[in-house]
């Protein structure tokens, strides 16, 4: 028995297939590729990928070797002799990740994450359980662009008090860095707790003291 699983394995690998490239309308620009098997082109069989219509202006930049059309991909993934099999991922724009998870099958299995709220929130869901998960919360920050401009970087440290329905109260600054630095932190942290309650987080009085750091790329 192991041995005819192994062939019948080898057997679906090592198929022989053909790339496929589809471009958008009146455009030279590739909108997708992937293999499909010599035996049948209607057939997906390898990898396959997608990708965002960019603008002349990004295009001439990736021909100019300043940016990869990797950049731009929409969706990757895998499919096996038809069927959507191993690591997918979607994006919402360029390296912005909307889901990802894994098919088995054709089916989505293991857990899947879907970001929300501009990555803030990141829903998760157990396909083998078929049980929804807590999200994952992260703090938004949005560099204030006189900070940038001067190179300002550094750690904003906040104190505050959570409350049970998740609001946030007796907020101090205990570490600041710049007045606008300084007013993003505590904004965001605003925006966390909101998010907190909206997605029915049960929360426990606490005080926290928070870093939240500014870093330039």
């Amino acid at each position: 028995m192991t041995i005819i699983f192994l062939l019948t394995t080898l057997q679906s690998y090592c198929q022989q297939t053909e790339l496929v490239t589809n471009k958008f309308p009146y455009s030279k620009q590739i909108s997708e590729r992937f293999n499909v098997l010599k035996s049948d082109g209607t057939i997906k069989h390898g990898e396959y990928i997608s990708y965002f219509r960019i603008s002349e202006e990004e295009m001439q930049n990736v021909k100019n070797g300043i940016w990869t059309l990797e950049y731009f991909i929409k969706v990757k993934g895998n499919y096996e002799n038809g069927k959507k099999n191993g690591d997918w991922i979607e994006y919402s724009s360029p390296e912005t990740v909307k889901t990802q998870g894994k098919y088995i099958d054709n089916k989505k299995a293991g857990i899947w994450l879907t970001t929300k709220e501009h990555g803030q929130v990141v829903e998760r869901f157990d396909y083998d359980k078929n049980l929804k998960l807590q999200p994952l919360f992260y703090l938004n920050i949005s560099y204030p662009p006189m900070a940038r401009d001067k190179g300002i970087e550094g750690t904003v440290v906040v104190s505050y008090k959570i409350n049970t329905n998740c609001t946030v109260s007796n907020i101090q600054l205990v570490k600041g860095l710049c007045t606008d630095c300084d007013t993003v932190a505590i904004n965001s942290i605003r925006k966390f707790a909101e998010l907190l309650h909206q997605y029915g987080v049960a929360c426990t009085d606490s005080i926290v003291n928070q870093d939240v750091k500014f870093v330039l790329r």
